[in-house]
């Protein structure tokens, strides 16, 4: 909705990992708020590699961004949707390649705008005071599990965290009881 409301000329990119990408899960959501837009989706999983690696600053993660983005310059776009939680780390470089016609559409952002919306409207968000335990909290990802539960429990400073692979299927999420992490 975001991308539809923000783009003038219905060119719109989605750059994201391959599941998401593979998914059509972008792509169908809006051809359906606009059946005439261009959508053209590019996979970047190195992105993710990059953020990960805590490189995503650097002068090599510049010229990534640039190359991978490079793409675009086949495929005109108004409107670019970082369709991934990790890509608003290298948005300098993003915009960069992109260059300053084209505007940038967070999805994690814009996702948690609309989540604390609905929390407001049906009146179900946390009270703050009350302490929160977290050692029963699940985890899910498009990605290596391992990995996820690696990172995530250095960045939330859990000792182990419960993950689970999450697989984008059309509009369908199926959970993958193979590669959970416990």
């Amino acid at each position: 909705d975001a991308a539809l409301a923000t783009t003038t000329a219905a060119e719109i990119g989605v750059i994201a990992t391959a599941g998401t990408v593979s998914s059509l899960a972008y792509y169908n959501a809006l051809l359906q708020g606009n059946n005439t837009a261009k959508v053209t989706q590019l996979a970047v999983p190195e992105f993710v590699d990059v953020v990960e690696n805590h490189d995503y600053t650097s002068v090599a993660a510049q010229q990534l961004v640039f190359d991978k983005l490079g793409y675009f310059e086949e495929h005109q776009v108004d409107t670019l949707i970082l369709g991934c939680t990790h890509f608003p780390l290298l948005e300098p470089f993003i915009q960069a390649a992109m260059g300053p016609g084209v505007k940038l559409v967070n999805s994690g952002a814009k996702t948690i705008n609309l989540v604390e919306q609905t929390l407001e409207q049906y009146d179900l968000r946390h009270d703050a005071a009350v302490p929160v335990d977290h050692h029963h909290d699940e985890y899910f990802t498009t990605g290596h599990v391992a990995r996820f539960a690696e990172l995530g429990e250095k960045w939330l400073a859990l000792e182990q965290m419960s993950v689970k692979h999450l697989e984008l299927v059309a509009d369908t999420l199926i959970i993958n009881k193979n590669t959970e992490l416990d």
